[in-house]
């Protein structure tokens, strides 16, 4: 089975990478993209993403095959998903990612566009 699961951390268009507080003093969180890269991706009816228990509705399924199966997640930290993916002929199979993305970024501020909302940001 050709099938590889691959992350991005989101930028915006103007190639900066995106993050916000979704509570006053609360950690950087960065928009991440879990997707499907391969030849049989044609091949795939639905992808489960299992995300660790901190997380609420931890169990997502996406069936919209357009952005190869793509689930966008808010996060602070690094973790494995279990990826459960649904085949055409009956068959699934699961793979275990790792989301590791701190050596994806820059240590150079100019390259961050800030996104927490106002009722969040530190005064």
């Amino acid at each position: 089975m050709d099938l590889t699961v691959i992350h991005k951390v989101e930028k915006n268009k103007q190639g900066k990478i995106r993050y916000r507080r979704f509570k006053t003093g609360g950690y950087d969180h960065y928009r991440v993209r879990l997707y499907l890269e391969g030849e049989d991706v044609s091949k795939v009816v639905y992808v489960e993403y299992e995300l660790p228990p901190t997380f609420s509705n931890r169990t997502r399924t996406v069936e919209n095959s357009n952005d190869n199966f793509s689930l966008f997640i808010w996060t602070w930290g690094e973790f494995d998903v279990a990826v459960t993916v649904y085949l055409k002929n009956g068959e699934n199979k699961t793979y275990i990612h790792s989301l590791v993305y701190s050596n994806e970024l820059p240590t150079n501020e100019d390259e961050y566009v800030d996104e927490t909302p106002n009722k969040f940001r530190g005064t």
